[in-house]
């Protein structure tokens, strides 16, 4: 409470004259989110006569918009996707309270249940890391943030083509499908064999249960210290404070993944087997760490935009090494994407490299075998490489 008074420029005390507690703040944000949400929607409902309309780009554009208008929601969105597992309901019982027609919810494709999933999923992640990469980009750069219309236009351009519709003119990239055959024997290097994983650090597996118990808003250092059955003072001999204990643990696991990833992506002969291969193995290293994705949801709410910025917007993003040979590839034929800012080849490694993540969440909530998740994973890379609009 006392970070969110000198956020707001008033004393805590003033805050206490609104809210009872932090609890009673939250909730007031979450009323204020969906009241937003549905209103906008109940607009486009006047313009719908069917599915098909109601699909249309043009109201898409507008969802868009509204998240690039409120970008503040999207770290709070997309953790509470990560740890809530009713999280995709409590936003469809709130909106339907709000009037919002149920066939507006509803997903266009009953027929196959994972690709239903996964091109909602595909859709929403890509959205949401390219308006707030956007406007990180801008705010990098202390330019204005320019009109929002433009740039939903050229994203849903992008997310129906995909890469191949952007470099298609590349012949050195190679982004041809890959077929099934050779996906199969692509998957054998994908694998992740639990016994050569380190033991997960104990108090990286205490923090995921706190979350898991209290939610993000409760997890506290006296928490996690009570989990180890130890005192809050050990933890501060090693870490200076919360945050650094939580990035320090997550850098360590990530490290662990990155290694894996360039292990296994020595085998891609294109590009397109490259991002396979780094997607397939991302899968299978959260399905045995899942503790890391409560985690990562934290680290979202909890405000890491100073290092996605300085890691992607810095003036001297253009001189850094590529961390791999089709980095390197892509270095030129990545300025053909127009989606009103510039960016490196690290960035559309990032975008790539949260879709698994995001499927995995979606996996935990809802039991998927682990066939549907390698699935749900086919699927999306097939929306990475030629966009949603082939079918």
């Amino acid at each position: 409470m006392s970070q969110l008074a000198a956020k707001v420029g008033i004393t805590k005390t003033a805050i206490y004259r609104h809210y009872e507690s932090k609890e009673e703040v939250i909730l007031a944000m979450q009323n204020r989110f969906y009241d937003l949400f549905a209103a906008r929607i109940l607009d486009l409902h006047k313009a719908f006569t069917d599915v098909k309309t109601l699909y249309s780009n043009e109201n898409i554009v507008d969802i868009t918009n509204f998240f690039v208008e409120n970008s503040q929601y999207i770290n709070y969105f997309i953790s509470q996707f990560a740890v809530d597992p009713r999280f995709e309901n409590t936003i469809r019982d709130e909106l339907i309270k709000r009037g919002v027609n149920e066939n507006f919810l509803n997903c266009q494709d009953e027929e196959n249940e994972m690709r239903k999933y996964t091109h909602s999923v595909f859709l929403a992640v890509s959205f949401l890391f390219f308006i707030k990469a956007r406007e990180q980009y801008y705010l990098c750069q202390g330019k204005k943030i320019p009109d929002s219309k433009n740039f939903s236009e050229k994203l849903i351009k992008f997310t129906n083509s995909g890469i191949s519709g952007i470099f298609s003119g590349n012949k050195e990239l190679k982004l041809h499908d890959i077929s099934k055959e050779r996906m199969e024997e692509l998957d054998k290097y994908c694998k992740v064999d639990p016994s050569i994983l380190p033991e997960e650090d104990k108090v990286f597996t205490a923090l995921a249960t706190v979350i898991a118990k209290y939610n993000i808003s409760g997890v506290t250092v006296e928490k996690i210290a009570d989990e180890l059955n130890m005192a809050k003072s050990s933890l501060y001999f090693y870490f200076d404070n919360k945050n650094q204990m939580i990035f320090s643990l997550v850098e360590k696991e990530l490290n662990l993944l990155a290694m894996l990833i360039s292990e296994n992506t020595a085998e891609a002969e294109t590009y397109a087997e490259h991002i396979y291969i780094t997607m397939c193995t991302e899968m299978n290293f959260f399905l045995q760490r899942k503790s890391i994705i409560a985690i990562c949801g934290w680290l979202l709410q909890t405000s890491t935009e100073n290092n996605f910025s300085q890691n992607n917007f810095s003036q001297k993003r253009d001189d850094e090494e590529p961390n791999n040979f089709w980095e390197a590839k892509i270095s030129n034929p990545i300025k053909e994407i127009d989606l009103g800012f510039s960016f490196g080849p690290k960035m559309l490694t990032y975008w790539y490299g949260i879709l698994p993540v995001a499927l995995v969440v979606l996996s935990m909530k809802h039991n998927f075998s682990e066939k549907k998740t390698e699935d749900a994973v086919r699927y999306v890379f097939n929306y990475v490489l030629n966009g949603i609009s082939k079918k």
